[in-house]
């Protein structure tokens, strides 16, 4: 049976006819992707998330600055581009209260904050790769990750939204189902500064039909 690719301008959809799952791949948020199987949610993976000297740094974030490349014959699809810096607020009363007194004498602080806090470029030294190479029973992800002194300190993004907005999920039961119709194989390697993170799914289970 022949493999169905469809590239829309920001996802990019594959089928896979002869095992009947669907991968979702939206290459502007750092490759993160979904899989369904029977169209049942099999798993999410949005990436990574790595600290440095307490600050944090996400693949996990929608930019235009990401670069996509599919190889169709191949049944690959690539991402690459640099993580971005991420700040994490912790909100308070006296905050709110002070953002309330601004608003109420006419100060409008809203479209700075949301260049500050949302739309900013925030790119920085470290440089991400991903490389997801799509088969029938099984999908592996390639994962390299430049410029780390400690490998340790990376781990994988849930679905929570990077972005300070009122629209951000704050909550996806997703991020503590667990599905038992697949199998996740993870590996590590590091050296010379590169981290390379090996991820294999496999669907060498049982489905309900």
């Amino acid at each position: 049976m022949t493999n169905i690719f469809t590239d829309q301008e920001d996802l990019v959809i594959y089928k896979n006819k002869e095992n009947n799952y669907e991968l979702v791949f939206m290459p502007y948020n750092g490759g993160s992707f979904h899989v369904r199987k029977n169209k049942e949610l099999l798993f999410n993976d949005c990436g990574w998330e790595l600290k440095d000297r307490n600050i944090f740094f996400t693949s996990y974030w929608y930019s235009r600055n990401w670069k996509k490349n599919i190889f169709k014959e191949k049944n690959i699809i690539t991402c690459e581009g640099n993580l971005f810096k991420i700040k994490k607020y912790k909100n308070s009363l006296v905050k709110h209260m002070i953002l309330r007194f601004l608003s109420i004498i006419g100060i409008n602080l809203i479209q700075y904050l949301k260049e500050f806090l949302i739309f900013s470029s925030r790119d920085n030294k470290f440089y991400y790769k991903r490389c997801i190479n799509l088969h029938n029973q099984s999908i592996v992800v390639k994962d390299t990750i430049s410029g780390i002194l400690k490998p340790s300190n990376v781990h994988r993004c849930n679905q929570l939204s990077k972005r300070h907005t009122a629209s951000g999920q704050i909550f996806d039961l997703n991020n503590y189902m667990e599905n038992k119709n697949f199998q996740r194989i993870e590996t590590r390697s590091f050296d010379k500064n590169i981290l390379t993170i090996k991820t294999e799914y496999n669907f060498d289970c049982d489905f309900e039909s």
